[in-house]
């Protein structure tokens, strides 16, 4: 008897709630925000309430109907994110072609959404493996590779984890994406030892010692000349727990554990449908200027060495290499000595 009761004052309170929409809708003085902000609001209340039919799937096609026609740049995630709900919609409605077309919009339109230029302001590090092979590329390029090939399992588990498909259903979205990790400096109280003394980042990043650690800075249009309107680079967040309530891009790949938090990691998200193979990494040409400085580690081969010192010798203004080794006052700590420019005719040139 309750329970009826209940099911019937919901239904009440649903028809009432319809009817509230339907006015905004035809308000002439509502925004095309606040009409989709209303078509959202109509879904959740319809989705908690386990109606996830008809009427749910109206409530979101007209957001994004609203959402479109808006010139409110504020719209785009959540266009985005309405892309996504009706993607998820689609694909356990088996209508999986839909269902892959806007999981594709939901990507193109988070990163769109998202983007902004705050990275201009910061520096930033990583610690890289290097051979014979390899240097030469690392020194001119950045590497983007899928998220599927991290090496951390619950690094955006939902495209590397084949079990994650009950919260992602649709893994082959994720083709078309590259990721590229890299540190913030940071030299505040909170962070006090500097990135580049870091022996477990050493150890765990920069392949035992025998890698190297770039330091960068980017420009305005340095990275929009090469990756074109198709990126964002952003602060990763760090969360207890993983939820996926804000869409592939932000909870999806700009979201991790906490456990990893003095990472300060920021990262650089590119997405292109038509570039779909995982096992394919894009290598981003940038230039000698965004370089800063080079870290050497303590086993770091001379032929790198030497290597390096030559590419830093093409630079217009002093590009500084250290090598980093343990203190021989303290074995436990380390310390850095700079092997370039170190002479008189070094500095001369710039």
């Amino acid at each position: 008897m309750a329970e009826n009761f209940n099911k019937q004052k919901r239904t009440e309170t649903m028809n009432d709630n319809y009817q509230v929409l339907v006015n905004i809708l035809s308000d002439w003085n509502t925004s095309a925000k606040q009409k989709g902000d209303a078509c959202v609001k109509m879904a959740k209340e319809l989705g908690q309430n386990g109606q996830v039919g008809d009427l749910f799937e109206k409530c979101i096609t007209k957001a994004i109907d609203c959402f479109e026609r808006s010139d409110d740049d504020s719209c785009k995630c959540d266009l985005a994110q309405s892309y996504f709900t009706l993607a998820t919609l689609y694909h356990h409605s088996n209508r999986k072609v839909k269902a892959r077309e806007y999981y594709l919009r939901s990507i193109e339109k988070h990163i769109e959404g998202s983007r902004d230029h705050i990275y201009y302001d910061f520096e930033f590090y990583k610690f890289l493996s290097v051979n014979k092979d390899t240097v030469e590329s690392i020194l001119h390029t950045i590497m983007l590779s899928s998220p599927s090939k991290f090496n951390d399992p619950v690094d955006c588990p939902i495209a590397q984890d084949k079990n994650a498909k009950e919260i992602f259903p649709d893994q082959s979205v994720f083709d078309g994406l590259k990721v590229c990790c890299f540190g913030e400096v940071d030299y505040t109280k909170e962070n006090p030892m500097p990135f580049f003394l870091d022996s477990k980042k050493w150890a765990y990043y920069g392949d035992m010692h025998k890698g190297i650690c770039i330091r960068y800075c980017f420009f305005p249009n340095d990275l929009e000349k090469t990756l074109s309107n198709k990126f964002v680079f952003k602060k990763v967040e760090y969360k207890q727990q993983f939820s996926f309530e804000r869409g592939i891009v932000s909870d999806g790949l700009l979201s991790k554990s906490d456990q990893y938090k003095e990472e300060n990691e920021w990262r650089i998200v590119w997405f292109d449908r038509n570039n779909g193979n995982e096992d394919e990494s894009l290598f981003v040409p940038i230039s000698v200027n965004n370089i800063i400085s080079i870290h050497l580690g303590y086993r770091c081969p001379e032929t790198i060495k030497d290597k390096v010192i030559e590419f830093a010798k093409t630079k217009e203004l002093p590009l500084y290499v250290y090598k980093v080794h343990p203190d021989p006052k303290n074995l436990f700590k380390m310390v850095r000595t700079q092997i370039y420019p170190t002479s008189l005719e070094d500095y001369q040139q710039f």
